[in-house]
């Protein structure tokens, strides 16, 4: 029988079943939103306290990843227990799967698969930052909502479940999906955020080649292969691959994490550059019209410009690629492109013909009109290009005409004095630059004008010129240089900034948690860390009561966001709470009815208790439960919230409390608890006047001393 609900949420249907649970499209009644809810069984045949501690690992890990708000990421918005199992609840997504897409081997078109893993890429560099690392990318948890656009599920779910130490059971068994683990997570060693990396670049293989790269009748041959073999190059499958696409693939699938993208932004860079270098070919070689509906191979295009060696592109193996012509048509035999082209070549051939008979017949009267020009200056300056910058070369010429058909030839200026300042300026101050930088996000400067991030080449005037190159988190690059390279050779500088040591503050609540980075103590909590460098850290925290926690980090140059997690209490301790005259019991405002009222059971830590009677303000503290250990709390409204004011006077005398008239002394009032204006009088004497502070079940007493004048 189908589940009609689950806790508050009404089930509308079964969209899923797997190995854990099953999950379900369903409504949240209280904002009328649609939700997918995904259900947890834990193994109850374990050992209880196993299961106790999966179960309490899972709720830290679960709230830790509901924090995650990003644009590719699908939702937590709420966790909880219901009957005999955990459920996620999580933001709905209309859509498939991209496994569900890729179901029955047919591969992605490029385009589409590249953009889905930059998405994902999107979403783990976002989750790295904040120290999540998602431990089971694959198709079936990345979502798509129509063509490309991209939520990635289920981040952290892999380590609510296993062991945090350990990515094999203690009966040898994997954890996770083999087909997408990185050899490091098979190997049982300390990961971090670059298994997420080669997760993805396996998921980007299978996009473009409809088959994982690596495949095996049993579990064992899977992983001998991942940690022994290359996959096999794309281009086998699909010759229109771009060598370029192939080396990124290379670089993701490395067997040492070392030789890998360190960081999902750079894996993105480099994706994205590929991509925009694609599109453009594509534009750029689109057909010509009156030449042919041929169109060249992008891919092979795009390789022979980006390679910068003028021939075939060399793969990550070592073996030549089988290009043998950069400039091939798609899907044409080579026979049939060459009899394509060559009318082409022939009718371009043609086209000057008719232009060199018009010169042939027309230039005597072209230079009759032009000789014709009235100038009588008797030498012509014309500039020399000079190889190098510096004052125009002059070079006179003498211009003896003599006449020829009727008409006097004079000589003449062939530029005015701004002309020829314009063309020195184009022959002399013209150079061309060319800058590459790591990382590729700096931004570059030209003598202090901003240029971008590209390293395309650009135009400048000849000379020298101070180039910048600026990055948050790294060292600037300043420096001078002689600018004099031309188009075909421009003058090429490469910069490499050094980052700055990373910075990080460090909290938790409660306070005073034990700190290690990397197995090195560094102190307890609140601290500053000012100079680490760059690159995956483990941080862990410990406190007495409290169950040490494990985060993966990744800093970055410069200054880092804070963290400051809440850590969970390691055991439970009990409480006894009363209140006079009776209270309704808040504790970390969970309702527990009124007083009397014993909990046997809470988790140690911090708690607040809050105590409300209509009839007083309410009483709010905050109080640490140890482990084992049993607290008993108490609270009298009347003697918290009231005091007592007692006033005599020699010989007597009016009193007056807050203004109000009281009596004739001696009196005895209860007031609330605060300051309060007290005035005695005794008629034909002054009026004495007290300020008292009265406290919580305390009696303040005053005496005033009257005097005869």
């Amino acid at each position: 029988m189908q589940q009609k609900t689950i806790h508050r949420y009404e089930i509308i249907e079964k969209i899923g079943e797997g190995g854990m649970g099953v999950v379900y499209k369903a409504r949240d009644p209280r904002i009328d939103r649609i939700v997918a809810i995904k259900t947890i069984k834990f193994d109850l045949g374990e050992n209880l306290e196993d299961v106790q501690e999966k179960k309490r690992r899972f709720y830290r890990e679960a709230k830790t990843s509901g924090q995650l708000f990003h644009q590719n990421i699908v939702t937590i918005l709420d966790v909880d227990e219901y009957q005999d199992f955990s459920y996620l609840v999580m933001e709905y997504v209309e859509g498939e799967t991209l496994a569900r897409r890729l179901r029955g081997g047919q591969p992605l078109p490029e385009d589409d698969a590249v953009q889905i893993i930059i998405q994902v890429c999107d979403a783990l560099q976002y989750a790295h930052e904040v120290g999540i690392i998602h431990r089971d990318i694959k198709p079936g948890n990345i979502m798509l909502i129509g063509q490309r656009q991209v939520k990635v599920a289920d981040f952290g779910l892999a380590k609510m479940l296993t062991s945090t130490s350990a990515n094999i059971t203690k009966t040898g068994g994997i954890v996770g999906t083999p087909f997408y683990m990185a050899p490091e997570q098979i190997r049982g060693e300390a990961v971090d955020a670059r298994i997420d990396l080669f997760a993805s670049g396996v998921v980007l293989y299978e996009c473009l080649t409809g088959t994982k790269p690596f495949l095996g009748d049993t579990i064992s041959t899977i992983i001998y292969k991942i940690l022994n073999e290359d996959p096999v190059c794309i281009r086998e499958f699909n010759r229109d691959f771009s060598p370029r696409l192939d080396s990124i693939i290379g670089k993701i699938l490395a067997k040492n994490k070392a030789d890998r993208y360190q960081t999902a932004a750079e894996m993105v860079t480099d994706l994205r550059d590929y991509y925009a270098q694609a599109k453009s070919l594509r534009e750029r070689t689109a057909p010509i019209v009156g030449l042919g509906n041929d169109t060249m191979e992008m891919s092979r295009v795009l390789d022979y410009e980006t390679s910068g060696k003028g021939g075939p592109e060399i793969d990550r193996r070592g073996s030549r690629s089988a290009v043998k012509d950069q400039t091939e048509f798609r899907n044409k035999p080579a026979q049939s492109q060459a009899a394509a082209f060559r009318p082409a070549r022939w009718a371009l051939l043609l086209i000057p013909v008719p232009l060199l008979l018009l010169l042939f017949f027309f230039w005597p009267n072209f230079m009759a009109l032009f000789m014709s020009s009235p100038n009588h200056h008797q030498t012509t300056i014309l500039p020399v290009p000079s190889p190098t910058p510096g004052p125009p070369q002059i070079a006179e010429l003498s211009s003896e005409l003599s006449p020829k058909n009727g008409i006097t030839a004079t000589p003449m200026m062939l530029e005015t004095p701004s002309e020829q300042n314009d063309r020195d300026d184009q022959l002399f101050h013209e150079a061309f630059l060319l800058v590459t930088v790591v990382p590729p996000e700096a931004t570059l400067f030209l003598d202090g004008n901003e240029l971008g991030t590209d390293s395309q080449d650009r135009k400048v005037r000849q000379g020298e010129h101070l180039i910048e190159a600026r990055l948050d988190g790294y060292e600037t690059v300043s420096q001078t240089y002689t600018i004099n390279g031309s188009r075909e050779a421009p003058t090429m500088l490469s910069f490499k900034l050094q980052p700055q040591p990373g910075q990080i503050s460090i909290g938790s609540e409660p306070a005073n948690a034990r700190i290690t980075l990397n197995d090195r103590y560094l102190g307890t909590t609140p601290l500053k860390i000012a100079d680490l460098r760059p690159g995956p850290y483990t941080l862990t925290f410990e406190r007495t009561n409290y169950q040490p926690l494990s985060l993966e980090l990744m800093i970055k140059p410069g200054p880092n966001k804070a963290i400051a997690p809440k850590l969970v209490p390691a055991g439970y301790g009990s409480m006894n709470i009363n209140a006079l005259p009776w209270a309704t019991i808040f504790v970390d405002d969970q309702n527990y009815q009124t007083t009397p009222r014993s909990i046997p059971k809470i988790e140690a830590g911090f708690h607040t208790i809050r105590l409300v009677h209509p009839d007083y303000p309410y009483y709010e503290m905050r109080i640490e439960v140890p482990i084992g250990e049993n607290i008993k709390i108490v609270h009298d409204f009347e003697k918290a919230n009231f005091g007592t004011i007692q006033v005599n006077a020699k010989p007597f005398g009016t009193v007056f409390i807050d203004q109000k008239l009281e009596g004739e002394t001696p009196i005895s009032r209860r007031v609330t608890i605060g300051k309060h204006h007290v005035r005695i009088s005794h008629q034909g004497l002054q009026d004495q006047i007290f300020e008292v502070t009265v406290k919580g079940g305390e009696t303040e007493k005053i005496t005033a001393l009257f005097q005869d004048e």
